[in-house]
């Protein structure tokens, strides 16, 4: 920090230097410290996976119901649709672990719809989930 302030005060007062009795007072707020945080955070992705699944197919997921109204994925299980969809998807179209399902269907955006949401997922054939990520 007085590091800092040195530099500051050779930056800015470079040829004003302060008259007898006169104070320079200088604030620095931090800001972070470098590495501490790890590495920078992606942006969100927000998009939509549309998932087919025949009659006895299941879906494949376990989701924790998040007081916002979404549903947080924390667990996607081999010979479910969602795998299947993934095997089939772009990486950047894949569900995982971690990110939130928005809407089912158009079920769901608000809280206390998490059971509409999932009894929509369980009904439905084919299924578009509104899903926002932050896992690359």
């Amino acid at each position: 920090l007085a590091q800092v302030r040195m530099q500051f005060l050779q930056a800015c007062c470079a040829g004003d230097q302060p008259t007898s009795g006169e104070q320079v007072v200088v604030k620095a707020e931090p800001v972070g410290i470098v590495g501490s945080l790890g590495p920078p955070l992606e942006p969100q992705r927000h998009f939509e996976a549309i998932v087919h699944r025949s009659a006895e197919e299941p879906l494949g997921v376990d989701v924790d119901r998040d007081p916002d109204g979404s549903l947080i994925i924390r667990e996607i299980r081999t010979g479910g649709c969602v795998f299947a969809y993934n095997s089939a998807s772009a990486v950047e179209l894949k569900i995982c672990v971690g990110q939130r399902i928005l809407k089912v269907n158009g079920v769901g955006g608000a809280a206390g719809e998490a059971s509409a949401m999932v009894r929509e997922a369980q009904e439905a054939k084919i299924l578009h989930l509104e899903i926002i990520s932050d896992c690359s």
